[in-house]
């Protein structure tokens, strides 16, 4: 089994993560594509059209968001904690700058961005591991 810095090495490294919010409304997830990982391990997702996540953040800040990629065998983590919502401040500024691409082709990105800070990493891998805790 991987250790956390290997897992987050493949985190970084996927290139669609899925964010998993509840709210009033219910469950929803959303794949994002324009995200990154922190200097602390914190999770970076820009809010490009998630409407629905966002606003199931201001009732429930308990996320889920899992990477998964094939390019090797199927590989996939599942990372719980919590999650904040900045509109402004640096993470928005950032958020911003990868989603320029977006605006050049006419489209309108929400802005702002979606935080998580990580309390634990369950493997979403098939195989004998699937479930087990990254220490």
């Amino acid at each position: 089994m991987k250790t956390k810095a290997e897992v987050m090495d493949f985190v970084k490294e996927t290139k669609i993560w899925v964010l998993a919010t509840s709210g009033e409304a219910g469950p929803n997830a959303i794949p994002m594509m324009f995200k990154s990982v922190g200097e602390n391990g914190e999770l970076i997702l820009c809010d490009v059209f998630s409407t629905t996540s966002v606003n199931n953040l201001k009732y429930c800040d308990d996320v889920c968001v899992v990477a998964f990629g094939a390019e090797n065998g199927p590989e996939g983590y599942k990372m719980y904690g919590k999650a904040v919502f900045y509109a402004d401040g640096p993470y928005a500024e950032a958020a911003e700058k990868a989603t320029a691409p977006l605006r050049e082709r006419g489209m309108t990105p929400k802005g702002g961005a979606v935080v998580v800070t990580i309390d634990k990493i369950l493997v979403a891998s098939p195989g004998p591991d699937n479930n087990k805790e990254i220490a």
